[in-house]
């Protein structure tokens, strides 16, 4: 069974290599605004979730959005108005 997370905001996390998203994962729980840490080369959150289904998540962000240093302006670009990713 496929997951949907939505993705519905994302600025700068620590710094310049770091992006933080906020979204939505229905199954889990639809009224809950999880917390994503993208650094290009791993994704955690403030939630469990299966290092396989991680890796997925990692695999499109990096499509989307590349590797650190990140340019907040090209970032904001690409995520438009919210981005959802489906992962399984």
């Amino acid at each position: 069974m496929s997951d949907i997370i939505s993705m519905v905001t994302v600025s700068y996390g620590k710094n310049k290599n770091h992006l933080k998203f906020q979204g939505f994962i229905p199954l889990y729980d639809p009224n809950r605004l999880y917390e994503f840490d993208f650094i290009g080369t791993e994704v955690e959150l403030n939630t469990h979730m299966e290092e396989a289904t991680k890796k997925q998540l990692r695999k499109q962000l990096c499509d989307d959005f590349g590797y650190a240093p990140f340019d907040i302006i090209e970032v904001q670009r690409v995520f438009g108005n919210g981005k959802d990713y489906e992962v399984d």
